[in-house]
């Protein structure tokens, strides 16, 4: 999540403009790959249900990357809102990653 809100990053405070469109690809290609580095672990401990969370995920993730990218080209205005907005979903979803997986009761007995 956190390597996504990078890309946007990118997008809110850069011009479109070389060298950043090719930070941005760079990260881009990056984020999409890292994206993956878990799978061997869910593997072994998702259910059915969660497997297919993540092959969405594999899906949207570079679908909102190539929309980041489209908005950053259309400068200011309603893009720019829109990236915001983008970037705003990465902050909460990666807090409630950081809450999910680093506090007590996510290993309280049922």
């Amino acid at each position: 999540t956190l390597v996504l809100l990078a890309c946007i990053g990118i997008t809110l405070i850069f011009p479109f403009r070389e060298p950043w469109v090719w930070a941005f690809f760079g990260g881009a290609v990056f984020s999409c790959l890292w994206v993956t580095k878990d799978e061997w672990v869910h593997a072994a401990q998702c259910s059915p249900a969660e497997h297919w969370l993540h092959a969405v995920l594999f899906l949207l993730h570079p679908t909102a990357l190539w929309a980041a990218y489209g908005l950053w080209q259309g400068g200011a205005g309603l893009p720019r809102t829109v990236l915001w907005a983008e970037a705003m979903l990465c902050v909460v979803s990666a807090l409630y990653q950081i809450l999910y997986w680093n506090f007590p009761w996510r290993h309280l007995p049922e």
